[in-house]
């Protein structure tokens, strides 16, 4: 009886250990907690810091999509517009490896990378990109 009193108790351990009596509500309400908690961690200045670099590697791997798919003049409009199209998709595959990095480097996940950039974007942040000098 005792043995059998023990393995339930130990089971039960284990089964809210690892989240099984909690409900899909109590789970949701955990997962806001923790998206709010790491919002709140970073100060604004360095979140700012965050989205100025995230634009510079957007810019970087736009400058290597537009190389790797160049637009020529003698292009007809359909292979101009392809061109253009496929320096789009390579620029968002080489997004992919620059988000990581920046993740990593600040030790945060990719998913509050994108709130920040979000966030950045919705509040018209500085992106730190000059624009080109305009001829005269």
């Amino acid at each position: 009886m005792k043995r059998t009193l023990i393995v339930v108790c130990i089971g039960c351990f284990c089964l809210s250990a690892m989240g099984q009596f909690f409900s899909k509500e109590e789970k949701a309400a955990k997962e806001k907690e923790k998206k709010a908690a790491m919002k709140s961690s970073l100060q604004e200045a360095e979140q700012k810091v965050i989205y100025i670099e995230f634009c510079h590697a957007q810019q970087e791997a736009h400058d290597k999509a537009a190389r790797m798919h160049p637009v020529k003049i003698h292009h007809t409009p359909e292979q101009r517009e392809s061109r253009t199209i496929k320096a789009e998709k390579t620029a968002a595959a080489l997004m992919n490896p620059y988000r990581e990095e920046i993740a990593k480097k600040h030790s945060i996940s990719v998913e509050y990378l994108a709130e920040i950039v979000k966030t950045g974007k919705e509040e018209e942040w500085p992106d730190g990109i000059e624009a080109p000098p305009e001829e005269e």
